[in-house]
């Protein structure tokens, strides 16, 4: 007789089950179609798409946090449009559906599929996440388990601890934006892009009118990120109160980057080389060697090097990249390990036409100084 009862309460519970599945279906299936639907009725107007997205890099407090600067290695940066300007674009263009879905997980990770939609085009971009469940620490709380240890790039020992829920919500939500920002800034068109970035760089370049106010938002912004005033008059070599405009415009780049987790205060001074005591300002030597590492050449001028492609190059950066291949002697291979190696590619990509056209198009647009580091990269 308990036997029956019991039979019975997982037979109820099953069909429960099936029904909320069957509805969870039905409601899904009614949201897509209803997008579509609403798509098909208030199409987008490109050009009203337009002024919306440049009227917003009119405004300062917008630019200032819509481009990340980062290091790539040998002393170079590379910069680009940043998550906040990525939602904003993604906003503007209406009618674009994003979905963030966990597809496995167990006790070690957690694997997401993101995809961006344009609802008119049919269009779709996408990327699979995948996510550890660990953070690095600098030293061990009262308790704590290290899984590993290692020395990082400075020489101080850093433990390998499993993530807190907090730590792996930050971790999730972190990939989960640049995931959204790389696939959604493909659905804009390029040229909308290109116009974008110009007047982000004009706004910028304005600046605030009193040179030591931006000084101290700057400053305030990295105190925010445990980031002493200090630490960046180490990285610039002179004193706060020499900065100049140029010099605060890529300030505002790093720290873009540093909040959006696209790299980190100890790799923008692994990359940094200080001028010597007395040549300080913009007017320094960049070739002095502040003993910090090696010297290394000047980074190159994206918009000199720019200066000499065409707009067809801009349009199909894959193209251009075979052209570039064939002409310097290197191979697809090798440019596609470069761009991985420097985050410019998912890791799960597995050839440079998966690569997104905005990260091809940096590395066309600084190929001269990029193509020392391609030539060394092997390829078994």
């Amino acid at each position: 007789m308990e036997t029956t009862e019991q039979t019975g309460m997982l037979s109820k519970i099953e069909r429960k089950g099936e029904v909320a599945i069957a509805a969870m279906a039905a409601k899904a299936k009614a949201e897509v179609e209803a997008r579509y639907v609403i798509a098909l009725q208030r199409p987008r107007n490109i050009l009203e798409t337009r002024n919306v997205i440049l009227d917003s890099c009119k405004r300062p407090a917008f630019a200032h946090g819509a481009i990340y600067k980062k290091p790539v290695g040998g002393g170079k940066t590379a910069d680009g449009f940043s998550i906040r300007f990525a939602e904003e674009a993604i906003k503007s263009m209406k009618n674009i559906a994003v979905d963030a879905m966990t597809i496995y997980e167990d006790e070690d990770r957690r694997t997401v599929r993101i995809s961006v939609t344009d609802l008119e085009s049919n269009t779709t971009y996408g990327d699979e996440i995948s996510i550890s469940k660990t953070v690095e620490r600098r030293t061990l709380k009262e308790g704590q388990i290290a899984i590993s240890e290692r020395m990082n790039s400075n020489g101080i020992k850093v433990f390998l601890v499993a993530a807190t829920d907090d730590d792996l919500l930050n971790k999730v939500n972190s990939a989960k934006s640049k995931a959204i920002r790389n696939s959604g800034l493909r659905l804009v068109p390029q040229d909308i892009l290109e116009e974008a970035w110009d007047a982000l760089l004009k706004t910028i370049a304005k600046g605030g009118g009193d040179p030591k106010a931006e000084t101290k938002k700057v400053c305030d912004g990295f105190a925010s990120l445990n980031i002493s005033p200090s630490e960046l008059e180490r990285y610039l070599g002179h004193s706060l109160e020499t900065v100049s405009p140029k010099e605060l415009q890529d300030l505002r780049g790093i720290w873009t980057a540093i909040k959006d987790e696209e790299t980190s205060w100890a790799a923008v001074m692994e990359t940094a080389k200080p001028k010597k005591p007395g040549k300080t300002g913009p007017g320094a030597d960049d070739d002095d060697d502040g003993g910090l590492g090696p010297q290394k050449e000047p980074a190159a001028d994206p918009k000199k090097e720019a200066a000499a492609i065409d707009a067809a190059s801009i349009d199909k950066p894959y193209e251009k990249l075979k052209e570039l291949a064939a002409r310097d002697g290197v191979t697809l291979e090798q440019i596609h390990a470069y761009m991985k190696s420097n985050k410019l590619a998912g890791e799960k990509t597995e050839e440079l036409l998966q690569a997104a056209d905005d990260k091809m198009r940096m590395v066309v647009m600084s190929w001269k100084s990029c193509l020392p580091n391609i030539k060394g990269i092997k390829i078994a």
